[in-house]
């Protein structure tokens, strides 16, 4: 039997993300950040030292970010798949990693391919998938901007059903390491 329940408010969402973050034990953890903010931000900075603990604790942690949202942050991102049981891929990256915008003019049709999901999967059982993006006029702790949006909570056979969603992203011609993007191999206290 598939529950879902919607949310609206930000707050407890942020929370609950946080919370399933957190309290990750065993198992695979798949989380899809689609739409990152254009700069490190207190949500996806919170949300990525927990993912980082959960790592710590033996969970595998795979991290899909659309690269159109991963300015000037490969290093950081590089340092965070540098951990052993996490593994980032960007979604449709840029060939111009210092100058992403050139990639619209000699590229436009393949850079503009974008990826608009938001879902994340932890351990196969639970999922949250919606309309809301990583950031933090989404989530209510911006000061100057609030954003609304709605958000699903499912439990049940669906979350199966979300997981081959994120998989046949995940291994699509579309995802590559970050690694392979990266002037030099990085470290975790890179």
């Amino acid at each position: 039997m598939t529950c879902a329940r919607h949310i609206v408010k930000p707050i407890p969402l942020l929370a609950r993300r946080y919370r399933w973050s957190g309290i990750l034990r065993e198992g695979p953890a798949s989380v899809c950040f689609p739409r990152c903010g254009r700069t490190a931000q207190r949500t996806d900075r919170i949300l990525a030292e927990r993912l980082a603990r959960a790592a710590e604790r033996g969970v595998r942690v795979r991290v899909l970010v659309d690269d159109a949202n991963v300015q000037d942050r490969d290093a950081a991102v590089a340092s965070f798949d540098a951990h052993p049981n996490i593994e980032v891929r960007l979604f449709n990256p840029f060939a111009q990693r210092k100058a992403k915008m050139l990639d619209f003019v000699t590229d436009f049709e393949r850079v503009n391919h974008r990826m608009h999901n938001k879902l994340m999967v932890f351990d196969g059982a639970a999922a949250i998938v919606g309309g809301r993006n990583m950031s933090d006029p989404f989530f209510g702790v911006n000061a100057t901007q609030s954003f609304r949006d709605l958000d699903v909570v499912a439990v049940g056979p669906i979350v199966r059903e979300l997981s081959k969603v994120y998989d046949r992203f995940w291994n699509g011609d579309w995802a590559v390491p970050v690694a392979a993007l990266t002037d030099r191999p990085y470290g975790m206290d890179d």
